[in-house]
């Protein structure tokens, strides 16, 4: 029988809630993890060495300390993700799709940054310093399907490994385009892989194309997901691939 309207938005209710549940119990966890990486019982991380004592921050709690050194040390991967240098985005106003509780956006120089995430307020529950990272920096609480801000607004949009994440991938992607000025940069890292709770959508080059077809995207680059994240690689097959609507 078919479910009736009411059901089905209960349904789906219960699907984000459980997604962001799963979610938010990944990054209590990192939490330990970063600790154990600071401490040392981790020789590496995500293929980061462990700190050395001259990089470790030692001003906050444990926990905040361990969070602001990986922020650190690992504070060049957006730039290596997407390939771009540090400069790329100097003078423009940014939007972070999808963003995390850890501020990779900040490696860009020389622009203000916005960071979109459904999970801002867990995130500070959490243990998280949003508030204290940088000024540059301003978070937005809210999914990529409505993002609470007027028409053209931002110079660039990046997404990094977490566009999948959404919860209605064609609404997402008109939204990104309805808030970039016409001539914007849009780039984006995506994921390809087999459905999960928190990364329920299957993404394909095709499916890339057809919903970016207005602003004319085209693939950048392509990497295997366990040459960069092993630990978590589920398929051989399991792909990060860079998007862009600029070479």
């Amino acid at each position: 029988m078919a479910l009736s309207i009411i059901d089905e938005l209960k349904r789906r209710l219960n699907l984000i809630g459980e997604k962001q549940k799963t979610e938010l119990a990944f990054w209590k966890r990192e939490i330990g993890i970063y600790m154990d990486w600071y401490e040392g019982h981790l020789k590496d991380l995500y293929g980061v060495p462990a700190p050395k004592e001259k990089d470790k921050i030692k001003s906050y709690s444990p926990e905040e300390n361990a969070i602001r050194t990986w922020a650190k040390v690992d504070g060049d991967k957006y730039v290596n993700h997407l390939a771009i240098p540090y400069d790329y985005f100097k003078g423009m106003k940014l939007l972070d799709v999808g963003c995390g509780p850890i501020p990779y956006a900040l490696t860009f120089t020389g622009c203000t940054i916005w960071g979109l995430d459904q999970l801002i307020s867990g995130y500070k529950r959490l243990g998280f310093p949003l508030d204290n990272y940088d000024e540059r920096l301003t978070y937005i609480q809210g999914g990529a399907e409505n993002i609470p801000v007027e028409d053209n607004f931002f110079d660039a949009v990046i997404s990094v490994n977490a566009i999948d994440h959404v919860d209605d991938f064609p609404k997402a992607c008109k939204e990104i385009m309805r808030v970039l000025k016409p001539e914007g940069i849009l780039r984006i890292e995506t994921h390809y892989h087999e459905p999960t709770v928190c990364e329920p959508w299957v993404l394909t080059d095709k499916m890339i194309k057809e919903n970016f077809k207005p602003i004319g995207i085209k693939k950048i680059k392509e990497t295997k997901f366990a040459d960069i994240y092993p630990e978590y690689a589920k398929s051989s097959k399991e792909k990060l691939v860079v998007w862009s609507n600029k070479s």
